[in-house]
């Protein structure tokens, strides 16, 4: 939310010498009210990949104590396409991400 406001004002970081705009949406991820789905279809490993890089948050979020073993990734992963599968089969695609869909801002 932080990030809408500052895209909007010219005070924010001046330094990226970046035009403001307003953004028209916002997705939030984990929502506990999904209302959209987007196609996350061949992005399973890059989404995998990407979360296992947040090393503070292996243990708490993705249940890995000490460095990810090969075992540890081919588990999470397996994770992560069950979640991608249930969510792209409420829309009827093979993998789907679910958001919460603001456009009211």
């Amino acid at each position: 939310m932080d990030a809408l406001v500052a895209a909007r004002d010219h005070h924010f970081h001046p330094e990226l010498g970046l035009d403001p705009h307003r953004p028209g949406s916002l997705l939030l991820f984990e929502a506990d009210l999904p209302n959209h789905l987007e196609t996350a279809l061949g992005f399973d490993r890059a989404k995998v990949d990407a979360l296992l890089c947040h090393r503070s948050q292996l243990e708490s979020t993705m249940g890995i104590s000490g460095a990810p073993t090969d075992a540890d990734r081919s588990t999470f992963a397996a994770k992560v396409r069950h979640q991608l599968a249930a969510h792209g089969a409420l829309a009827g695609r093979p993998h789907s991400e679910a958001f919460r869909l603001i456009d009211d801002l």
